[in-house]
């Protein structure tokens, strides 16, 4: 289709010098040798190529809607864990306001109520948080990382290494995403 457009370009430049029927003998000999696209092949081809578009784009439009409703649902889950440990923290604001309270009127002298149990133990907090719905395996990673912060250097390498983390999980999830593909493929 190219080369007859540009042919018809060209031909249009020498129609001062070529005369009609010359000009036609050339396009029927041409024809015998680079056959013109006709009405119905070129109608075709862009049936075909509407069809590819529709099919890319359809995926796309799938694929975004796909990755919003993920993202969605994982923005309700993060206002969700933020409205909670917004709570957690307030309640632990004021019991540690309280303490606060109790330590300064114990320094200066005066009677406080209460405060002669035993301290919190490891295991009580433990079982306060798990009712918070932390599992056992995000408790020890909180104790990590609180052990973390107390050694120069060690907790900025951990968070600098969470970069690295979150890329080798994306192309994990690639190549996870590629082998369903192919599999699937070599059963169509």
């Amino acid at each position: 289709m190219a080369f007859w457009a540009s042919l018809h370009q060209r031909l249009a430049r020498l129609s001062n010098r070529i005369s009609t029927d010359d000009h036609h003998k050339a396009l029927a000999a041409i024809h015998e040798r680079v056959p013109m696209v006709m009405a119905d092949e070129q109608r075709a081809l862009q049936r075909e190529n509407a069809e590819h578009d529709l099919n890319l784009w359809s995926s796309l439009h799938g694929f975004n809607e796909g990755t919003l409703a993920d993202h969605k649902g994982l923005a309700a889950t993060v206002a969700t864990k933020i409205t909670e440990i917004e709570t957690a923290s307030a309640d632990a604001t004021t019991h540690a306001d309280t303490a606060k309270q109790r330590l300064a009127k114990i320094d200066r002298g005066e009677d406080v109520a209460g405060g002669l149990d035993k301290p919190m133990t490891r295991e009580k907090f433990l079982a306060i948080m798990h009712e918070a719905g932390m599992t056992d395996a995000e408790l020890r990673h909180c104790e990590t990382v609180a052990e973390l912060s107390h050694i120069d250097g060690a907790l900025e390498e951990f968070q600098a290494s969470q970069s690295v983390y979150n890329e080798a999980n994306e192309r994990r999830r690639r190549a996870i995403a590629r082998a369903i593909l192919k599999r699937y493929r070599a059963l169509i």
